[in-house]
């Protein structure tokens, strides 16, 4: 979604990197069968390692963005 996307440019653009969330791998096990999940009491973001190996990288980045985006938008409530 564009707006999502212009919304998170503005985050940048106001250098406020201090809410973005950390991001690394885990098992689909650890994940609970999921792709990827956020976690808000570490803000972290998970993705299954047999997601990151086999996932077209344009639709890779596409999904870490709007997780991104859906982690910082919970930070602001």
């Amino acid at each position: 979604n564009i707006q999502d996307l212009q919304w998170l440019i503005r985050q940048f653009e106001f250098q406020d990197m201090s809410r973005l969330p950390t991001i690394d791998v885990r098992s689909r096990l650890a994940l609970a069968g999921a792709w990827s999940r956020y976690v808000p009491e570490v803000n972290a973001i998970y993705f299954a390692e047999d997601f990151v190996r086999e996932t077209p990288k344009r639709e890779l980045l596409t999904t870490v963005l709007q997780e991104i985006i859906n982690a910082v938008r919970q930070l602001e409530r």
